[in-house]
């Protein structure tokens, strides 16, 4: 559980609007250093320059996106495969909403198995292909589901159930 945990982490999207903040402010300190001290703000804005290539190609969350196969879909961080789940251990689905959006994740899609769970969110890489999927479901809800992503509340909506 620890992998969803950070499946869960790794799209917490506070930290891109701190770094906003901060890429703000550095954006006028280097500004004011080439406005006033010519050479320094150079230097300043080659270290942010570098700074910038180190931290868009830093490693140390590999991405995490889920690929399609023909019986159930897997998951996967960078090349390495985390887990299976397979349809017809498929019990439940659920899709959980809530009011945190747009700056959080704010829609989650529950996908309960016999012996184990996933939530998966919305704009996660590979989901647009498995939600077709779950049209050929027998008893599957589709209503329930275009109900949920005009939800901006705490709710959760049943869009599947096993018999």
């Amino acid at each position: 559980m620890v992998f969803l945990q950070k499946l869960k982490n790794s799209w917490d999207r506070d930290r891109e609007s701190w770094g906003f903040g901060i890429l703000l402010f550095l954006l006028h300190v280097s500004i004011w250093l080439l406005l006033e001290h010519t050479f320094f703000g150079i230097i300043f804005c080659l270290f942010l320059l570098g700074l910038y290539f180190y931290l868009d190609h830093s490693t140390e969350f590999d991405e995490i996106f889920i690929k399609l196969s023909d019986v159930g879909f897997d998951v996967f961080e960078g090349t390495e495969k985390k887990a299976s789940f397979f349809w017809d251990e498929l019990i439940r689905i659920e899709v959980l909403t809530g009011a945190a959006g747009p700056w959080n994740d704010d829609v989650w899609i529950e996908l309960h198995f016999e012996d184990d769970f996933i939530s998966l969110p919305m704009g996660l890489v590979g989901l647009e292909k498995i939600i077709p999927e779950f049209s050929k479901l027998p008893g599957y809800n589709d209503k329930q589901f275009i109900a949920a992503m005009g939800s901006t509340k705490d709710q959760s909506f049943l869009c599947f159930q096993r018999e």
